[in-house]
């Protein structure tokens, strides 16, 4: 069963209320992720997602989410931000709603709350492809 919080964002110029975003539990968040395979949208710094992030998360740190190129992909995409507590991420949740993505998540509590719950993390050299290099002494 998901359960889920609407939080409604500030109006909009015009006086027009903006979308909304969901805040959900880490429960909720795994069961997006398995059932809708959403962008699941880590906002955190680069060395807190080398440190562990959500298997196929991407980085896109809160002070480079304005202008990015992550911006460009098709806004009807649902999105799930997470940070370390959830207040970087509801912050990212409600700008990219305000930017007309459909449906926009946050993870309540961060990666904090998702790790409580014993839920997988990977380190980014997990990620890292293995190198076939040869290194060539002199």
């Amino acid at each position: 069963m998901l359960t889920a919080g609407v939080c409604f964002v500030s109006l909009t110029p015009g006086n027009q209320p903006s979308q909304s975003y969901e805040n959900i539990q880490p429960s909720s968040a795994k069961e997006i992720i398995r059932s809708k395979d959403p962008v699941v949208l880590d906002v955190r710094a680069p060395d807190e997602f080398e440190n562990g992030h959500i298997p196929g998360a991407i980085l896109v740190p809160i002070d480079e989410l304005r202008g990015s190129t992550f911006l460009e992909i098709p806004h009807d995409e649902e999105v799930l931000c997470y940070c370390r507590s959830g207040h970087r991420s509801s912050w990212a949740a409600e700008y990219l709603s305000q930017k007309g993505f459909a449906r926009a998540y946050n993870l309540s509590g961060g990666i904090l709350a998702w790790e409580n719950r014993n839920y997988r993390l990977v380190e980014a050299r997990e990620n890292k492809p293995k190198c076939s290099c040869t290194v060539l002494e002199e």
